[in-house]
């Protein structure tokens, strides 16, 4: 009787433990998720990041107002790239291009730019402002399925 008992206490042991350390990974993804071991993301004066496929370089914005924005394709060919709001509708007055021949598409590892009434994104934004946690989103046609998606971002810092 008393082997069956050292048995099943062992078992417990280990499906306890089990468990804890499931916990503990599971913890650990949603935070890394949420950016927290970024230190960038945290101690850094100017962060733009967050996106999966598109990955935010720079912005700033400039002398009439306008926020820019530099993003480099990590996915696929890419076209019909537009910044958008909430409901994926297309933000009044932005524009995308790559830097290499102006038109609306990037091919992988090409970076791009978009631009846009700093208005329509950063409520009331004004040259050297401090930015805190914006929501960025950019919509894009990946050309081999002719699938949109969004990919989702933020920045915070300074704008100047």
């Amino acid at each position: 009787m008393e082997r069956k008992t050292r048995g099943q206490s062992a078992i417990e042991y280990l499906s306890n433990y089990g468990f804890a350390i499931t916990i503990i990974v599971l913890a650990g993804v949603v935070l890394w998720q949420m950016n927290v071991f970024n230190p960038a993301a945290l101690f850094s004066s100017k962060y733009c990041g967050g996106f999966s496929q598109v990955h935010c370089s720079d912005f700033a914005l400039d002398a009439t107002g306008n926020i820019v924005f530099v993003f480099e394709n990590s996915a696929s060919q890419i076209s019909d790239i537009t910044l958008v709001d909430d409901q994926e509708r297309q933000i009044p007055g932005s524009a995308c291009e790559n830097s290499f021949d102006l038109q609306n598409s990037a091919k992988p590892g090409e970076s791009f730019k978009c631009t846009s009434p700093g208005g329509s994104i950063i409520t009331g934004a004004v040259f050297g402002t401090i930015v805190s946690d914006q929501r960025i989103q950019v919509r894009y046609r990946t050309d081999a399925s002719g699938i949109y998606h969004v990919d989702t971002g933020s920045i915070k810092g300074s704008t100047g």
